[in-house]
């Protein structure tokens, strides 16, 4: 018998139209969704997937989209910094120091995060108020590919975000448009159903501060405290020698081009710009930081303490107590008790800073 070839793909010409017109539709689909106004950008956290014992993406959309007023400090980086400040004793020592109420909060994110640190600036600057952004950069042990965001499928809203594509390769911006074809259904479905709980707590104010050491073991019963730093030891001029260890002598044009959307938004706002290292390796005699961002974003300050002066004195253990977790790179992220400890030593710098750059008259 003869041999048969392969059986068509499809079994009239018929079926072949029906099948473009739905590949045609999907590939369309964030472009008409957008066009058609139903992909808010309120929308876009309560997509995200997220955890439902922290939520950190239900606070993320109620404190840029709903929740009114100034913000004297914001806090915006990766899950380091997230779960590195403790945003209400922020709050409250800057209050003290203002005698008046003051506003702090977080705005953290999963991952390196270049693209969507714009985005969450973007978005909470056209609705409220900030007087000084404190940031975290790239991480210090690999400088990112140009390649979106993990959660760019959720957030990515192809004529909205023109301006963050801009300029890029045209390899880049196809994988951005991949990214919102495959979560544009997901968002269409966060427009009646969200993945997160109707009420979350935010009074963390958008802090992750995390009730238990790793493994679960109980937080210590008795929470070491930092050095009583002053400002001067803490902040930092990004040629300083033996002090401050800058990786890479330039920086990568994804890189590149992130931050200065981020310093446009900085001048357009009128907002004080600062650097925050967390200190990645509690044994580091240096502040470590992939780039310095000084070309994009101007004389911006660095506040940091080598992590060896930051746990003088402490033993491994009592490092390790401050830590929920252990990460592949580095040590891990901070728990409730380490966040406290970290922005207590940070404290001073902070209240220097909103003085010099960002106090209102």
């Amino acid at each position: 018998m003869p041999e048969r070839g392969p059986a068509p793909a499809f079994g009239s010409t018929r079926a072949a139209l029906r099948f473009i017109a739905l590949l045609v539709g999907v590939l369309a689909l964030p472009l008409a969704s957008s066009e058609a106004g139903a992909l808010r950008p309120e929308t876009v956290w309560s997509s995200v997937p997220s955890s439902r014992d922290v939520a950190w993406m239900d606070a993320m959309r109620r404190l840029v989209y709903e929740e009114r007023g100034d913000i004297d400090i914001a806090f915006v980086g990766s899950s380091f910094l997230h779960a590195g400040i403790d945003t209400p004793y922020v709050q409250a020592q800057l209050s003290e120091h203002l005698g008046r109420a003051a506003v702090a909060r977080t705005f953290g994110y999963t991952f390196q995060g270049d693209d969507v640190r714009y985005v969450i600036l973007r978005d909470l600057l056209e609705r409220r108020r900030v007087r000084m952004v404190v940031l975290s950069l790239t991480l210090p042990w690999g400088l990112p590919d140009a390649v979106p965001h993990a959660w760019a499928k959720y957030w990515f809203d192809p004529i909205r975000d023109q301006a963050l594509v801009r300029g890029l390769p045209l390899s880049t911006q196809a994988a951005y448009y991949g990214e919102s074809v495959l979560g544009a259904p997901r968002r269409l479905l966060s427009l009646v159903r969200s993945d997160h709980p109707p009420e979350v707590a935010i009074a963390s104010l958008g802090a992750v501060l995390v009730a238990h050491a790793r493994d679960g073991a109980p937080l210590p019963s008795v929470p070491p405290t930092p050095p009583p730093f002053v400002a001067s030891q803490l902040v930092h001029d990004w040629d300083e020698a033996g002090t401050v260890d800058v990786r890479s002598d330039a920086t990568p044009a994804f890189e590149r081009r992130m931050l200065e959307l981020v310093a446009e938004l900085a001048r357009e706002h009128h907002v004080a710009l600062v650097v925050l290292n967390v200190p990645y390796w509690p044994r580091a005699v240096e502040i470590v930081e992939a780039i310095d961002p000084r070309e994009m974003l101007g004389p911006v300050p660095l506040v940091g303490i080598p992590a060896a002066r930051l746990f003088a004195g402490l033993s491994d253990a009592e490092v390790a107590s401050l830590y929920f977790d252990r990460g592949e790179m580095c040590e891990g992220h901070f728990d409730a008790v380490g966040s406290r400890f970290f922005t207590t030593a940070m404290m001073p710098a902070f209240l220097e800073i909103y003085d010099g750059l960002a106090r209102p008259d």
